[in-house]
């Protein structure tokens, strides 16, 4: 600040503007206007704009043009976002799912929804990574024929079901503690349907189709079962061809039970004109193919698991050569008593010898088939696997 001549007192803003005004004008080469109080104090737009704005609280000023702005709300919680230094820590103010827990929004990676959550209905027969509403899901399940109106997936329950018309199932028995049924619906229009689909199988309990009391099953009376599924992967559609009592079987797709067991460990020592299974003289079998769990390599065993017909085959070879004029012979006998499924016999040439057969066999339920060799020397044994030969049986469903 300036002082006047001869040490008087400095001069006030007032006074300095008075005297300014004074000399300004024309050609008075001072550009007074900077002090003067005319618009020429504020003359950029921005700050004009800005300083036109009413304050308030929780305002935030902003341009809406060129020389033009206005105010906008800036909340609490907005602020609390703002102040973030991350687009992390955003999302997890925001709500956002955190390393340790779920919360209200959905993140790329592993998001786990809540509710009941919407979205769109893919065309029938996409096959693709996007997501499958229950209205997809049901389209895919009722196909072609129309099957379901509801589709019940209750999953593990170790219980009977008593089916409802147009309802598909989709059952998961791993774990049964028993054979269950299904028991087709008492009442039921001509047209209703009912499904059954195997999601997964349980390697020693089955699952029972039945009509309701008084009703038939493809001619199978009500009570008694018409087949079992335990496979995973097997299916049933059935139909309502007269009303409230005769059901027959639409679509059929169990998956035929079959086995194959090699004899990869010699069986020696049996007793003369007895006969014998290979595992009780320290034969070994393995099981190179087994659908449905029917082979039992522990007790040279194959088990139908539902009633059925069935080829089998046996290709045996004897470990040591039978001497002539004596015999070995292989049976598959059923259910470990004198019924044989399957027999063949040959006389030695004072060779090993191979016996070997086929034949289609009907079974009933958990009825089940052993291989057993007799010789009239004894101690012929049965031969192991090898390049050139093995001893094989098999086992094949036919549906």
């Amino acid at each position: 600040m300036s002082t006047g001549s001869g040490g008087s007192p400095p001069l006030s803003p007032a006074q300095i503007l008075a005297r300014l005004l004074t000399v300004d004008g024309s050609g008075s080469g001072l550009d007074a206007d900077l002090v003067d109080g005319s618009p020429a104090l504020v003359a950029d737009a921005e700050l004009t704009a800005l300083a036109s704005l009413t304050s308030a609280a929780d305002k935030l000023p902003y341009f809406t043009g060129s020389g033009t702005a206005s105010v906008t709300d800036f909340t609490a919680a907005a602020r609390t976002v703002v102040d973030d230094s991350t687009v992390s820590d955003m999302v997890n103010t925001l709500g956002g799912a955190t390393s340790t827990g779920t919360g209200g929004l959905v993140r790329v990676n592993g998001a786990t929804l809540t509710g009941t959550p919407a979205a769109p209905t893919a065309s029938p027969g996409t096959n693709t990574t996007q997501i499958a509403t229950t209205a997809f899901v049901a389209a895919a399940v009722t196909g072609p024929s129309g099957i379901a109106n509801d589709v019940d997936i209750s999953g593990t329950a170790d219980a009977n079901i008593t089916a409802a018309v147009n309802t598909f199932y989709f059952r998961n028995i791993a774990g049964y503690t028993a054979d269950r049924t299904l028991e087709l619906p008492a009442t039921a229009a001509v047209g209703d349907r009912v499904g059954i689909f195997i999601s997964t199988g349980d390697d020693t309990y089955e699952l029972k189709i039945t009509a309701a009391s008084g009703d038939t099953l493809k001619g199978v009376s009500g009570g008694t079962e018409w087949s079992r599924l335990f496979i995973s992967g097997e299916s049933v559609t059935v139909r309502c061809v007269v009303a409230n009592s005769t059901w027959i079987i639409e679509t059929d797709c169990r998956i035929p039970m079959s086995g194959v067991m090699n004899l990869t460990t010699a069986a020696t020592g049996e007793s003369a004109s007895t006969a014998t299974r290979p595992t009780t003289v320290s034969g070994v079998w393995t099981a190179t193919a087994n659908v449905g769990d029917i082979c039992a390599t522990s007790t040279d065993k194959f088990t139908a698991r539902r009633a059925c017909k069935a080829i089998l085959t046996m290709g045996c070879y004897s470990n040591a050569a039978v001497a002539a004029s004596n015999t070995y012979r292989c049976d598959m006998k059923l259910n470990g008593g004198g019924s044989f499924a399957l027999s063949a016999a040959i006389t030695g040439p004072s060779s090993n010898v191979h016996v070997s057969g086929s034949k289609a066999e009907t079974f009933a339920a958990d009825d089940y088939v052993q291989l057993f060799f007799t010789s009239s020397e004894g101690s012929r044994g049965m031969y192991g696997h090898s390049s050139d030969r093995s001893t094989s049986v098999s086992f094949a469903e036919i549906i």
